[in-house]
């Protein structure tokens, strides 16, 4: 079976993404300004692992090209 292409990935996950603060909104009653300090302190954590995340794999990259020479 075909993998699905990046951008298609991406954009399924952020429909269920939504979806999902959707449905815990109503489950609780909540508006979007009372759970917007934890989406905020979620971003952040987020943030810092897709920063860390890119910088191990730049590091990964140098490692191999290292190792090619």
């Amino acid at each position: 079976m075909k993998q699905k292409s990046v951008i298609l990935a991406m954009d399924e996950a952020k429909r269920e993404l939504i979806q999902c603060i959707n449905d815990i909104l109503q489950k609780h009653g909540l508006n979007c300004y009372l759970i917007e300090p934890a989406f905020a302190e979620l971003y952040a954590e987020i943030k810092a692992t897709a920063q860390r995340e890119l910088a191990q794999a730049r590091a990964q990259e140098a490692a191999e090209v290292a190792l090619k020479k």
